[in-house]
């Protein structure tokens, strides 16, 4: 199936609208738990300030840093868009590509590179977040395991 320009503008619009989304929901679930403990809570759009604030903040790097530490963020957001262009499309059009399995890897390439950052500081607390990060990236990992396995006709 030959991939039409009508369907690439609609997944493009998809992901222009998870993206510039996101902190909403974000902000709306942050809302919601603040009600229900009796809170009043930040205001919802309080993620688009935060935003707004750390992207006037400077990078700060250490002598100690190679490019590994400047382009993960870079890759880590290219992997996330990539995912979101992956999902199937919520305005109608039949185009989409890959399957979970793709899906998963585009999104652990992604925190592979963050992770690899937080060693690339040679600091004590980035070998912490390193330590931290793969064990959580272990428990997901096996998750993601054990759900393929289940689905995937060899479970019981």
């Amino acid at each position: 199936m030959a991939m039409h320009i009508y369907d690439l503008g609609w997944m493009l619009a998809q992901v222009l609208l998870l993206l510039c989304s996101a902190p909403l929901v974000a902000g709306i679930i942050k809302k919601v738990k603040a009600l229900l403990q009796n809170r009043i809570g930040s205001s919802i759009f309080q993620e688009y300030f935060d935003l707004y604030k750390w992207w006037q903040k400077p990078t700060i790097l250490t002598p100690y840093t190679s490019l590994v530490f400047i382009i993960a963020p870079l890759v880590y957001f290219a992997s996330v868009v990539v995912a979101a262009a992956m999902l199937p499309n919520f305005f109608g059009t039949q185009f989409s590509f890959g399957d979970v399995f793709v899906f998963i890897g585009v999104l652990t390439l992604g925190r592979f590179f963050m992770t690899l950052s937080s060693l690339d500081t040679a600091t004590a607390f980035g070998g912490i977040c390193f330590s931290r990060t793969c064990n959580f990236a272990g428990c997901t990992g096996e998750c993601a395991a054990q759900w393929q396995h289940n689905f995937s006709g060899n479970g019981a």
